[in-house]
């Protein structure tokens, strides 16, 4: 394996173009190139985010829109499309949780030579692996509907509550009248 040493930015920008697909604009100044915004341009994006299960750096290499910066300029600018961003992250996170099912749907098993039903363990260990990212992504992006903490505290006020109960019996039937 032969190293190459780098000696600007420049030159590292340009290998870091070539390898994962980033246009000239990012050779020159370092990040993906600007765009104007528009209200139907923000709208495209915004549709863009809330139907696919990509991340926002695969939408940008896929669909060609602007840098994140400019993304995260827009949204500190104009209220109204962060908003709606915001919308279409919570719509992106049904469809990351809609995808677990399908990465469990991927699973097939088959029958041995005893005919004993097994399925392949590196595939397995693949669609655990997808469904738990999904899962975790859509916690992030809408925690108070995916996140397993919500659960958590749903039974710890429910046990919470059974316990108070619990405590009201005993007392009740501790009382002594002196």
């Amino acid at each position: 394996m032969v190293k190459k040493v780098i000696k600007s930015i420049e030159e590292l920008r340009r290998i870091r173009a070539e390898v994962d697909g980033l246009d000239e604009e990012y050779v020159k100044t370092g990040r993906g190139h600007e765009s104007e915004y528009t209200v139907e341009y923000a709208d495209y994006i915004c549709d863009l985010v809330s139907t696919n299960a990509l991340s926002l750096k695969s939408l940008q290499l896929k669909y060609d829109i602007p840098s994140s910066v400019a993304l995260f300029k827009w949204m500190h600018v104009y209220p109204d499309f962060a908003n709606k961003y915001e919308k279409a992250k919570v719509l992106q996170a049904k469809i990351m949780f809609d995808k677990i099912s399908e990465v469990t749907e991927q699973l097939k098993s088959y029958e041995d030579k005893e005919g004993i039903e097994r399925a392949d363990p590196g595939l397995v260990a693949m669609c655990k692996l997808k469904a738990t990212e999904y899962r975790r992504l859509a916690s992030q992006l809408e925690p108070k509907k995916y996140s397993e903490h919500r659960h958590l505290e749903e039974t710890t006020s429910a046990l919470h509550d059974e316990i108070v109960a619990q405590r009201r019996k005993l007392d009740a039937l501790s009382k002594r009248d002196y």
